[in-house]
């Protein structure tokens, strides 16, 4: 949705932002004045305790742990605000608008530029095998490295690990989570000294996965990057400002398939990756698990929902202390064993759940003689996924918060969460890998008549070719008449060298598609070899990368000509 927002603007939002997270991390040190919010005799604060909670001999009326009595005392916000807010503000703003929203706003983003725009990148010399000339570039991460292949697990891994000591040390403690917070920033300079690009956000950050676990293939509003625009620079990816104030491209390909450039694309492509499923159905029982420990910690749901988790000043000492409590009795297993059995119960119990689902979902599939395909089997199960997770995260884990305000306000915004969900739901259900292949050529060939020097509204009835649907797109490109010959050769030539750039000829479905393309443009094979060496000879790059000339030549060859 901020895609197209100015670089100088995002600039200044993800500067106050990162002034914002400086603040919160002094606030976490030293904060005398938030704690009069909390006392009970503010009687206008919405964060005024109750009096009860405060006397030995009424409190459990109010709120009990474990059996005992939960004795309240004043407390600085920065925490609360913190894990009841910011968070949950940082997963809806990707829900509803998209990744790149976020991603041109985050703070660890801003940091992790830093060595860029100071021009202190680490930097390595290469050759270049053809012309023989050494120049200095900045580090990149090998995608055959450990952290190229595995960088989806690892990522997990960190998720995984930091609500464990969220869950143990963090959530209250305020001095901790100021050393947490300031590490963070602290690794996400030194990874983006060490490498290029937006290495921390795509390898190591651990919200990289969830973002695109609550993206989809696209969020409820987000914008899409392959259909109906003409910029080169899309959604969040890397920018750069030139001498002139004008806005470039700052991509230096740390990624392929980046999820910066185009968020659908990058979740196609990755969906059948074992790291992906793992991470997406276990994510489920994280986030479960997450908010259901406070009930098997507590033993009901009063701590939970009084958001009491938040500035319980003996968290860091009850790590030694039993982690389960039921049926009036505590069991005996520390916390600190406790929270991470919990987590791993929980995430590998979804993982297993989803999979015999997704299995069940294939047979009943296949059953019902319907169109069949791993991709649609495995969209629908993390589109399915993705509705659960959001809807309990938000009419459950937000209690706690939501029950500061005034009841019409909490009500009408646990009344909002199924709508926005459900609407994402039903847009995302029928996406699917041929729908984003099609709109992706229909755009290429929309750009390319655009450049045609034709009166097109005569046949549109006043339309623009950006209003066109993609079906309508190939039929005018197939019907329209007073197009030459050299005409149908460079909308074709346009065509064919947009999608080398953005590598979309490795897949079978998108050069059928554009085999689709050159009958319908009455383009034979012969002049498609010609296209394809007047290509090569001026951008050798193109045909020479991860992608072979090969598989087109064949596809070719092996459709009939015209």
């Amino acid at each position: 949705m901020l895609q197209n927002v100015p670089e100088k603007q995002m600039r200044k939002v993800r500067s106050l932002l990162a002034i914002a997270w400086l603040l919160l991390i002094v606030s976490l040190i030293y904060d005398p004045i938030s704690p009069l919010l909390t006392h009970p005799d503010t009687h206008w604060s919405l964060l005024r305790l109750d009096p009860r909670l405060f006397d030995p001999k009424e409190c459990h009326e109010v709120m009990t742990v474990q059996g005992q009595c939960f004795i309240e005392r004043p407390y600085a916000i920065a925490t609360r605000l913190f894990w009841g807010v910011i968070i949950g503000a940082v997963i809806c703003i990707v829900f509803l608008f998209g990744h790149e929203s976020w991603r041109r706003m985050c703070p660890l983003s801003f940091f992790s530029q830093l060595p860029r725009l100071w021009g202190i990148q680490r930097q390595k010399q290469t050759t270049n095998p053809r012309t023989g000339k050494v120049r200095s570039e900045a580090v990149k991460i090998d995608p055959n490295s450990w952290l190229g292949r595995h960088h989806i697990a690892f990522q997990f891994g960190f998720l995984f690990v930091g609500l464990c000591l969220r869950m143990l040390f963090l959530d209250s403690h305020r001095l901790l989570l100021a050393a947490f917070l300031s590490a963070t920033i602290l690794a996400s300079i030194i990874v983006g000294y060490l490498f290029a690009g937006k290495t921390w956000c795509q390898y190591v950050c651990p919200m990289g996965p969830v973002e695109l676990f609550y993206t989809g293939p696209r969020a409820l509003w987000g914008s899409p990057a392959h259909e109906k625009t003409t910029s080169k620079i899309t959604q969040s990816m890397c920018r750069a400002i030139d001498e002139t104030g004008k806005e470039k491209s700052a991509c230096v390909a740390c990624k392929s398939a980046c999820f910066d450039i185009d968020a659908e694309r990058s979740y196609w492509d990755s969906l059948k990756d074992s790291q992906r499923k793992f991470f997406h159905y276990g994510y489920v029982g994280l986030v479960l698990a997450f908010y259901l420990y406070y009930i098997f910690y507590a033993g009901d749901l009063d701590y939970f929902f009084s958001g009491a988790w938040t500035h319980d000043g003996e968290q860091v000492q009850r790590i030694l202390t039993p982690g389960f409590y039921g049926f009036n009795r505590a069991i005996p297993i520390p916390r600190l064993i406790a929270v991470p059995l919990t987590f791993s119960v929980f995430t590998l119990g979804s993982y297993g759940i989803l999979c015999r689902l997704e299995k069940a979902y294939k047979a009943y599939c296949l059953r019902q003689d319907r169109e069949f395909s791993v991709e649609k089997v495995r969209h629908h199960l993390f589109s399915f996924s993705t509705f659960v997770t959001f809807n309990f995260l938000f009419s459950v884990g937000t209690h706690s918060t939501l029950e500061l305000f005034p009841k019409w306000l909490e009500w009408g915004i646990q009344a909002l969460v199924p709508i926005l969900s459900a609407t994402w739901f039903y847009r995302t259900w029928n996406r699917s890998l041929s729908t984003y292949h099609k709109e992706s050529v229909a755009s290429s060939l929309r750009r390319q008549l655009s450049k045609l020097d034709f009166n097109f509204s005569e046949f549109l009835e006043n339309r623009s070719l950006e209003d066109l649907k993609a079906e309508e797109v190939y039929v005018l490109a197939k019907v329209l008449p007073g197009f030459s010959q050299g005409s149908k050769v460079r909308v074709y030539q346009g065509i064919l060298r947009e999608m080398l750039e953005k590598k979309m000829t490795g897949s079978q479905e998108s050069l059928e598609l554009l085999t689709q393309v050159r009958l319908s443009l009455g383009i034979g094979e012969e002049m498609h070899f010609k296209v394809l060496s007047e290509l090569g000879e001026k951008y050798p790059e193109l045909l020479y990368g991860d992608r072979p000339l090969i598989q087109m030549s064949s596809l070719s060859l092996s459709s009939p000509s015209k």
